[in-house]
């Protein structure tokens, strides 16, 4: 398994380790996270531009791992 996350900017917290413990006896290689979008005052801020390209490239670096 390859975890990965988008978050508003609080980065992965806890969500790798209680994946890992949720999961035990997996193959979890090493996880991937990026800001994403977030809604804010409600308009909702997208992955684009070049968090899109560094996204992008983190899925496809984990995926030839």
């Amino acid at each position: 398994m390859i975890p990965f996350t988008t978050h508003g900017g609080y980065n992965i917290g806890s969500s790798f380790d209680t994946l890992e413990e949720s999961c035990e006896g997996c193959l979890i290689l090493s996880g991937f996270s990026i800001r994403g979008g977030y809604e804010r005052d409600g308009i909702l801020v997208v992955i684009d531009g070049e968090k899109e390209i560094k996204l992008e490239k983190g899925v496809k670096n984990g995926l030839a791992a």
